[in-house]
């Protein structure tokens, strides 16, 4: 399945600037972020693209009846049952006349799961995203990409403490717009599930 290029990512980040610009402060922790903790980008034939409100844990399935009625009947019972959050994002293709249609269901990019509201995961967001948090710049936001690349994913925010230019100041600044969940989504391609894997939707989950 064909992914979106970056004309469409900027025009998405464009959508979720202008969508939720009356909300609360950009990287607010996600218990706190009321109305931006529940929108969810929806591309699915049939229907149009765009944000959508959910319930936090709201079944895809519910959505999809909401939605794009038909394509229901199509998608495997466990991806229906898959359930949503904000920042999520749903992106369907039709498959083979004789089969599912392609799913790809994964967390936003990290820029506007921020601009939506929640934590910036230092463990999948590049160098640049981490300009978004403040107090870091463009060497920083470097520096702490690559000690995530040399010596493994952040635990905690004291683990920052170890990247060069980083004090405890700075850590106090930005820890209630940060987190640290494992990542296996840091590259920027999102997985094909064909059929939808359950099991794996779990590991792609982002904080």
């Amino acid at each position: 399945m064909r992914l979106p290029g970056a004309g469409f990512s900027l025009a998405l980040l464009a959508a979720a600037a202008w969508l939720l610009k009356s909300d609360l402060t950009p990287g607010q922790p996600s218990g706190e972020a009321g109305l931006r903790s529940e929108w969810v980008f929806l591309d699915l034939p049939g229907a149009s693209r765009g944000f959508v409100r959910v319930q936090p844990g709201e079944p895809l399935g519910f959505v999809v009846e909401r939605k794009a009625a038909g394509l229901r009947a199509l998608l495997p019972r466990a991806a229906l049952e898959a359930p949503l959050e904000g920042g999520d994002q749903v992106l369907v293709r039709a498959g083979p006349a004789s089969g599912s249609p392609a799913l790809v269901l994964a967390p936003l990019a990290e820029r506007i799961r921020f601009l939506m509201g929640r934590p910036l995961n230092v463990n999948r967001a590049t160098a640049q995203e981490m300009e978004l948090l403040p107090g870091v710049g463009p060497k920083l936001g470097q520096r702490i990409e690559a000690f995530r690349n040399l010596s493994g994913e952040f635990r905690s925010a004291d683990d920052l403490l170890s990247v060069p230019g980083v004090g405890r100041a700075l850590v106090s600044k930005i820890q209630s717009r940060i987190c640290f969940t494992e990542s296996v989504i840091r590259n920027r391609s999102l997985p094909e599930l064909r059929p939808f894997d359950h099991a794996a939707w779990g590991r792609w989950k982002t904080c």
